[in-house]
């Protein structure tokens, strides 16, 4: 997500960066998942950490890249992700940087699928 124009990007951007550092976990990596959810995201990345339904949601899966439960659920509810290979090859791009890590989490992706009701017959192919 940008702004009208690039300037106003910019500035809505900065003023980003601290309401997200207040708004997630205290953890060592916090601010590479700003930072993440500010590249993947754009000014929609608070909307992305919104969908956390408690505060565990926003603690990141990984160490390779730190997404989260909120994250799947916002891919989920707004970008129509439906597989578990959706999730983490289209959405989050783990399985390009992982391919162990993706192997370890695709089956809480399934779970997550499964549990919102938007799962599709290829959801659980390795």
């Amino acid at each position: 997500g940008s702004a009208a124009d690039s300037d106003q990007t910019v500035t809505q951007l900065l003023a980003l960066r601290p309401r997200l550092q207040q708004q997630l976990l205290d953890h060592p990596q916090r601010d590479a998942q700003v930072d993440h959810l500010i590249a993947s995201y754009g000014l929609r990345a608070e909307e992305v950490i919104h969908h956390a339904r408690q505060p565990a949601e926003l603690e990141p899966l990984s160490e390779v890249l730190p997404i989260c439960r909120a994250e799947w659920r916002f891919n989920i509810a707004q970008e129509w992700a439906t597989t578990s290979s959706d999730l983490l090859s289209r959405r989050s791009r783990l399985a390009l940087l992982d391919q162990q890590e993706t192997a370890r989490l695709s089956a809480m992706a399934s779970e997550l699928l499964v549990e919102s009701g938007s799962t599709s017959p290829i959801n659980h192919q390795q």
